[in-house]
């Protein structure tokens, strides 16, 4: 009798501690997945912000305003990227 409740004692741990180690993997690879996402979003928006400010300095003050525009772009875009501003407004 006591040969069998440590066996179930044992299992119990067994399925416990295998349990315990999946949930671990499952936080690991979202927290992954989260920030690849955050990556590519980042990403996006920046030359998002970089093409429209380049665009649209081009076309109204040539080069010269292509290019300050762009690198305003680029800065909006990096506060719009930022989730932690985002959610202030």
């Amino acid at each position: 009798m006591d040969a069998t409740k440590s066996i179930e004692r044992h299992t119990i741990y067994k399925l416990r501690c295998e349990t315990a180690k999946r949930e671990k993997v499952r936080e690991k690879m979202l927290g992954k997945l989260l920030r690849v996402m955050q990556i590519i979003w980042t990403t996006a928006i920046r030359l998002a912000g970089a093409a429209v400010g380049a665009a649209y300095g081009w076309e109204s003050y040539g080069v010269i305003g292509g290019t300050a525009l762009s690198f305003c772009g680029l800065i909006i875009g990096r506060l719009l990227s930022s989730p932690l501003l985002l959610c202030c407004f």
